[in-house]
Formats: C-alpha cells, structure tokens, sequence
C-alpha cells in the first residue's frame, strides 16, 4: 500500500483549517463558553500537529515527528474534553483526566531514552482511553440522546479500536513503522489513516450537538414558567395532548386536578405582589412534592394550576389532591397562611377531549369556591 504522507497530511491540514474557521463563525454568531475557547484551541493545535507531522515526513526527523504527535494529542484532548462539556458536568474528576493523558502523553514522546516502538505503544494506549470515555458516554447515555450524538459517540469508538489495533501491531512486529505506507500490514496502514478523518469529521458534531443543546433549551425555555419552574399553558397542552392519545391507547383513566389559591387578589392587596410570587411559587414547589414524574404540573395563568394524573382513577385522584390541599394549607411562605380549592375530573383514555376534561375539573374547582373554599370537589 503506497500513500503519500505530504499528501495525507496537507488533506488534513486545510480540512482542520475549514473547520476551525467554521467553528470560529459559528461562535461568533452566539455566546462563547470557555467550552468553545477550548475546542478551538484544540483544532488550532491540530492543525500545528499536522504541519510538525508533515514536517517530519519530508526530513525524517524523529524530533519533528514526535513533537508533533505531542501536539496532536494535546489538541485532540482539548476538543474532546469541550465535546463532553455538553453531555456531562465537567467535574474535578473529568478535568483532571484530560490534562493527565494528553501530559502522559508529551512525556512519552519527548523524554529522551525510549524507543520509538515504545514511546508510540504507550502514546497510542493512552489514546485509546481518550477515545474510549467520550465514545461510550456519548453512544451509551439514555439522557436526552441523538442520533448525531450516537454517531459522534460510535465515531470515537472506531478511534478507540484503531490505536488500539495498532498497539497489537506493535507488539507483533517490532519493526512497525509509524507513518502509513512505511509498514508491510495494509490494515495497519489502514487503521492508522481512519483516526484522522474520522476525528476531522467528528469536529462538526461539536456545533450540531451545540445547536440541538441550545434548540433544546429555547423549547424549554418557551415552555416554562419563569416564577414557579413548572410548564407553562403551551406546553401543557402538547404534553397533555400525549397522555391522552397513550391512555386512550391503553385503555386508562385519566384524571386533571384544576387548582386555585383562594382570596388571591386580597393577599395580593394586604401583603404585596412579591408575597403573592412567593405564595405561588411555594405552591408549585408542593405540587412537584405531590405528584409522581409522570404527571403533568403546570401553572395554567395568574394563580391557577392544572395537574394531570396519568393511569389514575377518581379515587385516587381525589386522594392526591386532598394531600396537595392539606400541604398549601399547613405552608406558611412569610408566615401568610393560604388555602386553595380543587376541582377533580376524571375520565377513561378512550375517547377523552381534554378541552372537556378541563372544563369539567374547572366547574368543580369553582363549586368548591361555592361550598366554602379550601376544599376538594370530584365528579359524582
């Protein structure tokens, strides 16, 4: 297998430049993290590393060539430490691991004494276990997944199991060369040129999984409420929307809990409208307590709350609700004393209009007001 290195590495070269400078207009379109710094650092330093590298193949010097498997790992490690800043908190424990391998690595390169089977052997251990955490959290984590995630995560994989292919080569033949085309093994030529590319095109997943992050957070950001953490109206009508057409499905019940804060506006009067927030806010802090994580709380508008139960029936709806309400009553934010009133409305999956269903919960919150407030009221 004859390749041209000056070839191979003049190809990597622009494609990282392309990159970068992709990657530099993108974040120059938005907020920059110290995340993003970090990635660009890196691919800058790829693309140093490839010039060292093609430096080296041209003379033949093996400070050039080392010096620039130095640099590529310590870019490599940057980007990847910055492309798992957007799936995990990047803790102590991350931090100081990705400072370690790409340090374990320029101290196997440049300190003077090892051969070059083994200063390469260890480079490419340690890069098999650079590759191999982000491949397995990105392909592997359930947590708000992707298919550009899963790629990018069986990408760094593949880059996993090439160096440590080549690792093998090493050991079964002590003349490997490092540089493809110099070795008589086609695969391990071949294993050697497939990190590269792969690690260049993985470089766009770092702005597609940023973008899908940041689309995510702007959904959640619209559908939340900003007083009380809890969804708001829209996006309790498209997750409602969900539960029904499951229950419907599943043939189960379905119950809605429409709850008021009673004599709102005269709290809002005597104490003022920041202990009026803070009433509401204790209010939804309650509900979350309350209900299980399959049910929908959401703060419907002013001081009404909506809550929908899934797989629930009138019993144990009116049973949750009387917990909720005996909750608020003992709560005392700015030791305000409130009570809220509860309507309940339950109907079977089947064949169940929301629109209805809310209606219904809203004539029985309000017949609660009726019979004296601070109570539940369910459906005969």
């Amino acid at each position: 297998m004859s390749v041209s290195i000056a070839t191979i590495t003049a190809v990597l070269i622009v494609g990282h430049i392309v990159v970068f400078l992709l990657l530099l207009f993108d974040t120059r379109q938005g907020v920059v993290t110290g995340y993003d710094r970090a990635f660009l650092w890196g691919k800058a330093l790829q693309i140093a590393g490839w010039g060292l590298m093609m430096g080296a193949s041209s003379t033949g010097l093996v400070i050039l060539f080392c010096a620039g498997n130095a640099t590529l790992v310590c870019g490599w490690s940057l980007e990847i430490f910055a492309m798992l800043s957007l799936k995990v908190v990047m803790n102590r424990a991350y931090t100081t691991g990705y400072v370690l391998l790409p340090t374990g690595s320029v101290i196997a390169l440049l300190v003077p004494g090892l051969a070059v089977g083994t200063r390469i052997m260890t480079l490419f251990l340690l890069q098999t276990v650079t590759y191999l955490i982000p491949g397995a959290i990105l392909m592997f984590s359930r947590r708000d997944t992707s298919l550009i995630q899963k790629v990018t995560g069986a990408i760094y994989l593949l880059c996993s199991m090439s160096t440590l292919y080549r690792v093998v080569a090493i050991l079964q033949d002590s003349a490997y060369a490092a540089f493809p085309g110099a070795s008589s093994s086609q695969g391990v030529a071949f294993a050697l040129l497939l990190q590269p590319f792969l690690l260049l095109l993985s470089s766009m997943s770092y702005v597609l999984l940023k973008k899908e992050q940041l689309n995510r957070r702007l959904q959640v950001f619209a559908e939340t409420d900003p007083l009380t953490g809890l969804s708001n109206r829209r996006a309790f009508f498209r997750l409602a929307g969900e539960h029904v057409l499951r229950s419907a499905a599943r043939n189960e019940p379905l119950s809605l809990l429409m709850i008021d804060i009673d004599k709102f506006k005269a709290i809002n009067d005597t104490h003022g409208h920041a202990a009026g927030d803070d009433i509401i806010a204790n209010l939804a802090a309650t509900l979350r307590e309350s209900i299980r994580q399959s049910d929908i709380a959401c703060r419907f508008g002013g001081e009404e709350f909506v809550v929908l139960l899934a797989g629930c029936d009138g019993r144990e709806a009116f049973r949750i609700a009387e917990r909720i309400r005996a909750a608020a009553e003992r709560s005392e934010p700015r030791s305000i004393r409130y009570t809220i009133s509860i309507g309940v409305a339950t109907e079977r999956g089947d064949g169940t209009n929301l629109d209805a269903l809310i209606q219904r919960a809203d004539d029985r919150m309000y017949r609660a007001k009726e019979l004296g407030r601070n109570r539940v009221v369910q459906e005969e």
